[in-house]
């Protein structure tokens, strides 16, 4: 399995959902998750015109039973980048998965705060004190770092993280104490977020609903990548 340490642009689209991954080289060895926020975000500045002229092409082809999401459109956008890219898509309609570099691996940044939110509603039962309450949305809307690490913490920390992955069948994702820098790859993140896209047994329609409110109510100053959907 590849593995790459990077940024990662993740865009989920309720119906259909899309999680896209653009690996961006770092600068310097001595990352953190500040520091990965801000190459996420130039990164993704940067692709975010090119990610757009093929979105519509592979959300459409998705939706179609017997289409290849990753045609010749697709193909073209990544052909000449020396990033790597990894595509997860999930069609409801015909219940099928689609992926394009699914074994790469990336280190997720501020993404892993879906799966924070997560493990953080099954753990209360939906039940949030005025502080958790505070913390998520902070957390989520804001991207607040210090309201994750509280959260990350408060839930038991990285073995209880690893055990909560472990659980929604994400194998390829390993959990770091500095949780940005942690390693998941695009097929993990996609069960990420079906959690919040569909009903399940890990999350009550309440808890995903509330999970949905949040991400749908980013700061403007939080709002970057493919717009559509969900994003993070």
């Amino acid at each position: 399995m590849a593995k790459r340490k990077g940024s990662i642009v993740s865009v989920a689209v309720i119906g259909t959902v899309v999680v896209l991954f653009l690996w961006h080289s770092q600068a310097s060895g001595k990352s953190n998750e500040n520091t990965l926020d801000r190459v996420n975000k130039q990164a993704i500045h940067k692709v975010t015109k090119a990610i757009h002229t093929v979105k519509k092409h592979v959300i459409h082809s998705a939706t179609q039973a017997n289409l290849n999401p990753f045609g010749t459109q697709f193909l073209q956008l990544v052909k000449g980048r020396s990033d790597t890219i990894s595509v997860a898509i999930y069609n409801e309609k015909t219940e099928q998965t689609y992926t394009y570099h699914p074994d790469a691996v990336y280190c997720p940044a501020s993404t892993i705060k879906v799966p924070i939110m997560a493990e953080t509603l099954e753990k209360t039962d939906g039940n949030l004190s005025e502080e958790q309450q505070e913390q998520l949305t902070t957390m989520i809307e804001n991207s607040d770092d210090d309201a994750a690490t509280d959260l990350w913490e408060e839930n038991g920390g990285t073995p209880a993280m690893q055990t909560f992955m472990s659980e929604l069948g994400m194998a390829d994702t390993v959990a770091n104490n500095a949780w940005g820098l942690s390693t998941t790859t695009a097929s993990d993140m996609l069960k990420t977020m079906k959690l919040f896209a569909y009903p399940n047994k890990i999350l009550t329609d309440s808890e995903r609903n509330y999970g949905l409110g949040l991400m749908e109510n980013v700061e403007a100053d939080q709002r970057w990548g493919g717009k559509c959907g969900s994003c993070l």
